[in-house]
């Protein structure tokens, strides 16, 4: 579990030092925009069988959701969506009203659920606002 800059640090020491640590088969990013790289692309091919998880999470919470890229890592997107929620957790994407927006549509993402925080720590403003 790493985030993408580490990630894509690794896939580049792997390219140029010829090392691969095959015993791989779970790579999960998080705490940053994942973006697909070639060097990426080939650090996952010569893994082999690998499971790359993108995992987003806003400040308010670790993680809220994934995205699971399985198969060829030629066909993994450029940029992975969010994906969908994790056990506990839910998620809207909701438009300027608060009201729910079509599948597709641009919007800001609501989670709710277990795993997010009671409140901002020492900012009382911030947790009445949200």
């Amino acid at each position: 579990h790493l985030p993408y800059v580490a990630l894509q640090q690794l896939a580049e020491a792997s390219d140029t030092l010829g090392l691969v640590p095959r015993s791989l088969r779970v790579l999960c990013s998080s705490g940053e925009q994942f973006r697909t790289t070639d060097e990426i692309r080939r650090f996952c091919a010569a893994l082999g069988d690998v499971v790359l998880d993108n995992h987003y999470g806003p400040t308010e919470t670790h993680a809220a959701a994934f995205h699971a890229m399985t198969g060829d890592p030629a066909a993994f997107p450029a940029l992975p969506p969010v994906g969908r929620p994790i056990h506990g957790a839910r998620l809207l994407v909701l438009d300027e009203k608060r009201r729910p927006v079509p599948v597709g549509s641009r919007g800001e993402i609501y989670v709710g659920g277990a795993g997010l925080a009671d409140g901002y720590a020492g900012r009382p403003d911030l947790t009445e606002e949200r």
